[in-house]
């Protein structure tokens, strides 16, 4: 039977030579030394393990997992591992299929954001989960609502800066104005994640959407969310309770941190008060 140095079984089958070196370390492949020049020889055996090796580590085995295929002598043990693997794939799949959504949903929001600034669309708002960890300019010190804010960061994959601002127009902006993370209640549902006080729902309503460029290390200020609420109020819209934000994108303006929000106003027309 031919016998290939290491190089050759590397060059047969694909598979580098420190890995060759790595599998007979593991006991994948056997090999036979020469007691004199003390080379290592694989015969066809081994270069056939090897080729069915890579197939394996490319479909997503481990070490462990291959060795247990190479030795594997049942054939419905082996279809088992091959069914869990593609079980694993499907899961795979399914979250990079919730990454590539989001990944489109940045694209198409950046797109549109300098179009859609201020602009006024009737629409409803999905239900979101929310938790605040800032009024004002202040970060809150309670315990609780600090862990439980770790716990989203720790559990949620992909937490978007919120913002809240009361529809209370006797307080100043600044006490008005909140920030935290929002996550809406499909993407909740999708993940198995359950929010828990002081965490908020936020049911689906009526909303005017729009977008605005807004200071992130500051309040929302009347030079943010005045001309949107004058602009709803020229078209007979009054904004009927909290005004809700999700980040898009903040921008580095070098003086002063920028953030493109997505903007949801609560609505009601003259006739209906």
């Amino acid at each position: 039977m031919s016998k290939y140095l290491i190089h050759d079984a590397s060059q047969l089958s694909g598979v580098a030579p420190q890995t060759v070196r790595r599998y007979e370390d593991m006991g994948l492949i056997g090999d036979t030394r020469d007691d004199i020049t003390g080379y290592r020889y694989f015969d066809i055996s081994d270069i056939h393990l090897l080729l069915k090796s890579r197939v394996y580590r490319a479909y997503g085995f481990t070490l462990k997992e291959t060795k247990e295929l190479l030795d594997e002598k049942d054939i419905h043990n082996a279809a088992s591992l091959f069914k869990g693997r593609a079980q694993a794939v499907e899961k795979e799949i399914t979250w990079q299929k919730y990454i590539l959504d989001h990944l489109l949903a940045k694209v198409r929001l950046l797109e549109e954001a300098k179009n859609l600034e201020h602009s006024l669309t009737l629409t409803t708002r999905p239900a979101m989960l929310g938790i605040l960890m800032r009024r004002g300019l202040k970060i809150t010190e309670k315990p609780k609502t600090r862990r439980c804010f770790s716990r989203w960061m720790k559990y949620m994959p992909l937490p978007q800066p919120f913002l809240y601002c009361d529809e209370d127009d006797s307080l100043d902006w600044e006490d008005r104005y909140s920030m935290g993370l929002c996550v809406t209640q499909e993407e909740a549902d999708f993940l198995g994640f359950k929010a828990e006080m002081p965490a908020f729902y936020l049911a689906p309503c009526p909303c005017v959407y729009t977008v605005a460029l807004i200071y992130a290390d500051g309040p929302a200020d009347q030079d943010n969310l005045s001309p949107i609420l004058k602009k709803m109020a020229e078209q007979g819209l009054i904004c009927s309770g909290p005004i809700c934000g999700r980040s898009i994108m903040p921008l580095n303006r070098q003086t002063r941190l920028q953030t493109y929000f997505e903007l949801w106003f609560p609505y009601k027309s003259p006739s209906s008060t």
